[in-house]
């Protein structure tokens, strides 16, 4: 029973976190997902955006892309919620297990598991980084298989196998290689670091680009700080949820530190160090950081096993919490528990996409329509344009339904992506961006600064808006174009 109360205790965490799709680079990789279905090749140039047509580009997420198409295609978006979900539970379980190995009491693993879990929140949309920072915490625990058994075959073959799948899903690969590196040399062993550093480097040659994702990796370390716009790209807030657990993690890691000054690594926290200031300047990063975090935090209690007083008031605060859980009837809370996830899915599969994120409403509108193109968008919504544009095979009808910017980076010219900032933020040049693209429509959100630029002109009318002024969607049309001919006056809502 011990064990089926803490597999529901996981299966009703992930159902909590498992929020609907909202994600809207989601959208481009199940376009590109689709392309390479059709093709049974990969994208070496782009197929879908106005400024990047035919430029080099790589699906580096293509691992991911190809089941997201499929589910999509088979399943629609309540497929696509459901694998959220298991993904959700897999990195849950993983923290607990993980966590509860280093500790060497799975009360505390889940406990600090909980914790790391927890941290990712702002960050669970369905993306390949999702299941990044799963194997993010597995290389923890090969690294120090490595550390404790030597550098042989059998544990440099899953250190090679866990870089070769995340180079096939996404770029950020240097933070595993980093961290094999930093965590075995910890321990002294440089000759075994090093070995186990060549052996991550070379999985992640071990795809269908050869390596070419560090080429791209390399050519988007700025992007950082050219694209202040996307939220992901931002340095992080103390009003932003996640940036509380990074802060608790830091501060349980002092009063250990404090309490057992001679049980630091340095090399363990160097990496530390680096990733947290990573974390906090780009909250993109934040996952990887307190997921490092709690591990380390599992290690530490590991170490102290029999002699957790010397650990003060926090280790005794934890000991009473693990009592008071332990009296706890374990049938009746597992019951309560499975009750509660299937209320819970149930409640959100009966709508797995958020409307009110995603501009669903109004491209259903601009769709059924017909409005004329080329078609304005922000940033993020190209993606979800390059989607509902595009067929079975992920093509586009004609050239003109090619998005102007989108969730790709590295595929926007950087010129393109300063005039659509100034377009975003209502800045003067505004109109730079419109002379680029020379939109017949444009679609976009609600809150930006440019929604109330265009009410306020007289050249363009908004013929369509969707939720509330803050959350929904707006569509503008030429003067001219949107004439209703019946009365012969444009048919503005306002």
């Amino acid at each position: 029973m011990r064990y089926i109360l803490w597999l529901s205790f996981t299966v009703a965490i992930a159902a909590y976190l498992c929020q609907p799709i909202v994600d809207p680079d989601l959208f481009w990789h199940i376009v590109s997902g689709r392309w390479i279905l059709a093709n049974a090749a990969l994208p070496v140039s782009d197929h879908w955006n106005m400024f990047g047509y035919g430029q080099p580009w790589r699906a580096y997420s293509w691992l991911s892309e190809i089941p997201f198409a499929l589910l999509e295609r088979i399943g629609g978006f309540t497929a696509l919620f459901l694998f959220k979900f298991v993904v959700i539970f897999a990195l849950t379980a993983s923290l607990f297990y993980i966590c509860g190995w280093f500790a060497g009491n799975f009360y505390v693993g889940a406990l600090f598991g909980l914790i790391g879990t927890a941290a990712c929140f702002n960050h669970m949309t369905l993306r390949p980084q999702l299941l990044v920072w799963i194997l993010f915490a597995w290389l923890v625990l090969q690294s120090e298989i490595i550390a404790k058994r030597g550098a042989r075959p059998a544990t440099l073959l899953p250190i090679a196998g866990t870089m070769c799948l995340w180079a096939n899903l996404h770029i950020t690969t240097i933070l595993g290689v980093a961290l094999v590196f930093c965590w075995i040399a910890s321990k002294g062993e440089m000759r075994i670091a090093f070995a186990a550093a060549f052996s991550a480097f070379v999985g992640t040659l071990l795809t269908p680009y050869l390596g070419g994702e560090w080429i791209t990796f390399i050519s988007k370390t700025s992007h950082p700080f050219q694209h202040a716009s996307i939220a992901e790209f931002q340095p992080a807030s103390i009003l932003q949820y996640s940036t509380a657990f990074p802060i608790i993690i830091l501060a349980m890691l002092f009063i250990f530190f404090h309490l057992r000054p001679r049980t630091i690594e340095p090399a363990k926290y160097l990496y530390l160090g680096a990733i947290m200031f990573a974390a906090f300047a780009i909250v993109k990063f934040m996952p990887f950081a307190c997921i490092f975090g709690v591990i380390l935090l599992s290690a530490f209690w590991g170490r102290e096993q029999g002699h957790t007083r010397t650990l003060g008031n926090l280790a005794e605060g934890i000991a009473r919490l693990q009592a008071l859980v332990s009296a706890i009837p374990v049938q009746g809370l597992t019951f309560l528990l499975i009750c509660w996830t299937i209320v819970s899915l149930y409640q959100k599969l009966q709508a797995p996409l958020n409307k009110e994120v995603v501009p669903a409403a109004a491209f259903d509108f601009f769709i059924e329509k017909k409005l004329p193109l080329p078609v304005l968008l922000p940033f993020g919504n190209g993606g979800y344009a390059m989607y509902r544009f595009s067929d079975e095979r992920g093509e586009l009808p004609s050239e003109r339904h090619r998005v102007p910017i989108d969730g790709r980076t590295n595929v926007t010219p950087p010129e393109i992506d300063e005039k659509f900032q100034k377009a975003f933020f209502g800045k003067s040049g505004w109109r730079e961006f419109f002379e680029a693209v020379n939109p017949e429509s444009v679609v976009w959100k609600n809150e930006s600064p440019l929604v109330a630029i265009l009410l306020n002109g007289t050249e363009w009318c908004r013929v369509f808006t969707s939720g509330s002024e803050r959350e929904g969607f707006s569509i503008f049309l030429k003067r001219a174009a949107a004439m209703d001919h019946h009365t012969g006056n444009p048919s503005c809502l306002e």
